[in-house]
């Protein structure tokens, strides 16, 4: 997985609006990088400003698993990061009327039973 970040491109737009601009120091957990082949499937996928949107999604869904410690003077609040990235999604979402959103569907059933009510037992 290749790092670039050269100004003036599509990755470096989304690299720089993520806060991912810096190799080796990325803005997901332990200071690891989004890929360039991600984010051109990303940009692919929806735009330059949705491919944002997903990279701070990415970056909220892998800092949330981690939560903050303590031992003794020592303290981790390692949950700050996705709440500080989530207020940066939210903020772009705003600003730029984007995201990369949920899809939702109403499956069409092809047994005859596509009227049916399991909840009153009617079929």
């Amino acid at each position: 997985m290749s790092f670039t970040y050269t100004v003036g491109t599509d990755i470096a737009y989304v690299r720089f609006y993520s806060g991912d601009t810096i190799e080796n120091d990325g803005i997901m957990p332990l200071n690891t990088n989004v890929s360039d082949e991600e984010i051109t499937s990303l940009i692919t996928l929806y735009d330059r400003d949705g491919a944002v949107a997903a990279v701070l999604e990415a970056a909220v869904a892998r800092w949330a698993k981690y939560v903050d410690t303590e031992a003794g003077p020592l303290r981790e609040r390692l949950s700050q990061a996705a709440l500080a990235i989530q207020r940066r999604l939210d903020r772009w979402r705003e600003d730029k009327g984007v995201g990369t959103g949920a899809i939702s569907y109403q499956p069409l059933r092809a047994d005859g039973y596509e009227d049916a009510n399991p909840t009153t037992g009617n079929y």
